[in-house]
């Protein structure tokens, strides 16, 4: 199991830790009744965008100890800065250089470059324009962890450990990421932008999510994946 040691932010930073410092107060997971495609109301659970500077990411040394993350502030770098990262440049000042990097190139000057770390993976968008930044990170080992508020979230804990708004909202689907018949079930956590009345709004489809993919023999979380949609 993770261990992972109380910060004290001095600016907005990032993705994973005990109790996350949100200038004084924790910020939750929510949840909403959302209608699906198929007219069902279900609760869903989600982010607000806003607070995204407040989703924290930190890693775990090979000796076992915690070895956050460290910007140039010496604090462990929040999810906002991450993503909407200017450079490959910022990604490695904030998580450290990967072992190994691919650049895949497209049309139109568009290029995807994915950064491979022991037990997770970046892939990062670049266009002839300018970099669109993040759009998918994959936390495979238990080095890796997310903290979200006060839910602390990681590969390989049990289901049981994860809050009732998020066991309860568990769903079976597309879980095409892995070649794993014990994999069948997920839970999706969406990043919701406000309305114009200030109600949060969760896309249909094609939405900026975290997904948590579930074992369902060992009951564990297998994975987590943030993903953005194509452009």
């Amino acid at each position: 199991m993770m261990n992972f040691k109380i910060g004290v932010p001095s600016s907005l930073i990032i993705l994973l830790v005990l109790f996350l410092p949100l200038w004084g107060q924790a910020q939750e997971i929510k949840v909403m009744p959302y209608e699906g495609t198929h007219g069902q109301t279900e609760d869903v659970p989600y982010i607000q965008a806003s607070d995204l500077q407040h989703v924290t990411v930190h890693r775990e040394s090979a000796s076992g100890e915690s070895k956050p993350a460290e910007s140039v502030l010496g604090q462990p770098p929040a999810f906002a800065e991450l993503v909407s990262a200017s450079s490959l440049e910022e990604i490695y000042r904030l998580l450290g250089s990967p072992n190994a990097t691919d650049q895949t190139d497209f049309p139109r000057g568009r290029s995807v470059h994915t950064l491979r770390y022991d037990g997770a993976t970046i892939e990062y968008e670049m266009y002839q324009d300018g970099p669109r930044g993040v759009t998918s990170l994959e936390m495979r080992s238990s080095d890796w962890g997310l903290a979200i508020g006060e839910e602390k979230i990681y590969p390989g804990m049990a289901l049981s450990e994860l809050s009732a708004a998020l066991r309860t909202t568990r769903r079976s689907g597309d879980t095409a990421p892995f070649d794993n018949p014990d994999i069948d079930t997920y839970i999706a956590i969406p990043i919701a932008e406000e309305s114009e009345d200030g109600s949060p709004a969760i896309e249909d489809m094609g939405r900026t999510q975290f997904v948590l993919y579930i074992n369902d023999d060992t009951e564990t979380v297998e994975m987590i994946r943030f993903q953005r949609p194509p452009l």
